[in-house]
């Protein structure tokens, strides 16, 4: 059976990854999820329900090992599922407020995986679309604050992807508090990103009913 197909029981990752670069990236992917997991120290760090994400060849052999020489998030993404007991995202949501800069929040389930700003219009639907393809998912949604800007974004995005909607961002930066209920989850490791009124405003797209599709 492929690895994929097994049943996994959850536990938590543990990160035993050499290059220093990535190892960085996938220490800060984590924690901006308030994610559970553990530094490789050794066999005796591994959990028996532990999930183990590596580019080192002795570890690659075990069998809950996730090996990744070439770092791919979307093997990334295969073994913090499989951490978590999963092996897609049930829904994921990339939500932009516009603006001077474009502010992009990407939700995957309850997770804050991706956040970026850009006045760039071309890298912000370059962001989207590797998200879209590097996240196993059920179902992925765009949805863009409605303004002039973010009318031609969809239009671009339309194009290439399905599922774009515009949505009414009127007091989305008022009702982007970190308090709110609706958007608190999504907070737990966002550091000073939790306090970002943009950032907090595109969270709060995220969860707005969409309106219509910018086809």
């Amino acid at each position: 059976m492929s690895r994929w197909g097994r049943r996994w029981n959850g536990g938590r990752m543990v990160v035993a990854v050499e290059d220093p670069r990535w190892f960085r990236l996938v220490r800060g992917l984590l924690e901006r999820r308030g994610a559970s997991y553990a530094i490789y120290e050794g066999l005796g760090s591994i959990g028996l329900k532990d999930i183990v994400y590596t580019d080192m060849d002795e570890l690659c052999g075990l069998v809950y090992a996730v090996c990744d020489k070439e770092h791919s998030r979307f093997l990334f993404e295969k073994a913090f599922l499989a951490s978590i007991g999963r092996s897609v995202y049930r829904s994921v949501t990339a939500a932009v407020d516009p603006g001077s800069l474009y502010t992009l929040v990407v939700l995957a389930d309850e997770y804050l995986v991706h956040v970026s700003k850009s006045s760039s219009r071309q890298r912000i639907i370059e962001d989207i679309v590797e998200h879209r393809a590097f996240l196993p998912h059920k179902r992925f949604v765009v949805k863009i604050g409605d303004g002039a800007s973010g009318r031609v974004l969809a239009a671009s995005l339309s194009r290439l992807i399905d599922n774009v909607y515009v949505v009414d961002e009127t007091g989305s930066t008022r009702r982007g508090a970190r308090g709110s209920p609706y958007i608190a989850k999504w907070l737990r490791g966002a550091g000073r990103l939790g306090r970002d009124r943009d950032v907090l405003a595109a969270i709060a797209i995220a969860v707005r009913r969409r309106r219509w599709a910018g086809t």
